[in-house]
């Protein structure tokens, strides 16, 4: 399985074998926000809404669009 970071209207801006990698590009890159909703929970990760990340099959076949759009982190990855 693949994962896509996805632009709307621009098409695929990069692949990683690791849903965490594409996050950490999309964090490297500033296309994503913390926020902070409970002082008792981690803080999420919120992708840039003109961004989603795409899952694919070994084969390249689309499994699911838009899966994520946010994420629990752990502060040492902040």
């Amino acid at each position: 399985m693949k994962f896509a970071l996805y632009c709307r209207g621009k098409g695929v801006v990069v692949e990683h074998p690791t849903m965490d990698e594409v996050w950490q590009y999309a964090r490297a890159n500033g296309l994503c926000s913390e926020e902070i909703t409970n002082e008792d929970l981690p803080p999420r990760r919120i992708l840039d809404p003109e961004y989603e990340i795409n899952t694919f099959a070994s084969d390249g076949e689309l499994i699911a669009m838009s899966r994520v759009r946010l994420t629990y982190a752990s502060e040492s990855e902040w």
